[in-house]
């Protein structure tokens, strides 16, 4: 609902702006309306690529879309996700509108343009529903789903939380990630414990092992762990003695 009146809000402030702007060629107005128009439509795909799976509505609610593994999505998978959207999200309100003006064919257009933006998610709020890690439709095709980055841990959990100076990290190659990287294992890592996603985990530490360098036997769960707990020690004692090596 947040993206939708931010879009709404968005389209109002060109139509005046048209209206301000007037150049007297009804055909120019149209063309610009509808240049700057555009954008409208592919709203979603153009924020989450560029803003790092974000939205203006998701900023603002602290969630994020990720791929299940963790890892940042790909432009296809925001693509992909976002052209099941009018499945997931637009298809009510299509419906809805389209059984509305089965008697009133001229303003039938209007009427789908505006089901584009419109929410009306019965399709995604089921699948949501139904599925393990509350993904909708696009988000299983595309093998990614949204996460929240609210600060829900307490303060020994934080990325900077202090260890004992006697810790010895053992895997000192984890301070080559940044603290991105580390709040996206934590997150992965508690949404996986919580749901019993085991597999995600090991997807995870796989990628944790092939990044780093790391052979290690040690059980995924334990090893995730350890990297967190590591890169605790590091980031703290590196921001104690930045020129330090």
């Amino acid at each position: 609902m947040l993206d939708f009146l931010f879009m709404v809000l968005y389209g109002l402030l060109l139509w005046g702006l048209t209206k301000i702007l007037q150049s007297g060629s009804v055909f120019i107005e149209d063309l610009v309306f509808t240049v700057f128009l555009t954008p409208l439509f592919f709203y979603h795909p153009l924020l989450e690529y560029f803003f790092n799976g974000q939205t203006v509505g998701k900023m603002l609610l602290k969630l994020k879309v990720i791929r299940i593994d963790g890892s940042s999505a790909s432009l296809s998978d925001i693509i992909l996700r976002w052209i099941i959207r009018f499945v997931d999200v637009n298809l009510g309100m299509i419906l809805i509108i389209f059984m509305g003006s089965l008697d009133n064919s001229d303003q039938l257009y209007g009427f789908f343009l505006l089901s584009m933006i419109m929410p009306m998610p019965i399709v995604g709020m089921i699948s949501i529903m139904k599925t393990k890690y509350g993904q909708r439709l696009g988000d299983l095709a595309a093998n990614t789903v949204v996460v929240s980055m609210k600060r829900t841990f307490s303060l020994e959990d934080t990325i900077l939380s202090k260890t004992s100076e006697e810790y010895v990290p053992k895997y000192p190659q984890v301070i080559e990630l940044n603290d991105s990287d580390i709040r996206t294992i934590k997150s992965v890592l508690k949404l996986a414990k919580k749901r019993k996603g085991m597999e995600n985990i090991q997807r995870l530490a796989d990628k944790a092992k092939e990044r780093l360098k790391i052979d290690s036997k040690e059980e995924s769960t334990v090893f995730l762990d350890v990297l967190i707990k590591d890169y605790n020690h590091l980031a703290v004692e590196k921001d104690e003695n930045p020129f330090s090596k």
